[in-house]
């Protein structure tokens, strides 16, 4: 059953389900996990501790990029997390986004990012928004303008 009510959001209680292999598993969940900690989150199905990772980007003379341990999860944006058990089964109880509108901030250069909703979302939905300027662009606009890349990967049973 769902509780939703007019924030935006509509609590999940039977959730989501998520299917892990042995090793390291690209994931983004398509709510707001409650609890969004990683022990709390992962640590009863996986063990602990819980090796939770996302892609940070360079920044310049502060941080190489590369992959950083993380406490928390948050809708949108990609992991990597480990499971040192094969077909591990979990279902994440949390927060459905209702909103038609998500906004993920990219960094400069490559980014792991997910789908923030249960559904999925069409390639030329999505809307980018220059940090620059604030002007808003469908995709194929923005990689003609150069704001973004044009190359997408996905990850499909370990295979990119």
């Amino acid at each position: 059953n769902d509780l939703t009510d007019s924030s935006g959001f509509a609590f999940i209680q039977n959730g989501f389900p998520l299917k892990l292999r042995m090793g390291y598993n690209l994931i983004s969940l398509p709510l707001i996990p409650v609890p969004n900690a990683r022990e709390s989150l992962f640590g009863s199905s996986i063990d602990t501790p819980v090796s939770l990772y996302r892609w940070y980007s360079a920044y310049p003379g502060i941080t190489p990029p590369q992959y950083y341990l993380e406490d928390t999860i948050s809708p949108g944006l990609g992991y990597l997390l480990y499971s040192p058990i094969d077909n591990a089964r979990l279902n994440i109880a949390g927060l459905k986004i209702e909103d038609s509108e998500y906004s993920v901030i990219l960094q400069s250069g490559w980014n792991m990012i997910g789908v923030p909703y249960t559904e999925s979302v069409l390639l030329y939905k999505i809307q980018v928004q220059s940090r620059t300027t604030g002007e808003t662009r469908p995709y194929i606009d923005a990689v003609k303008a150069g704001w973004i890349g044009n190359t997408i990967y996905n990850l499909k049973a370990g295979n990119y």
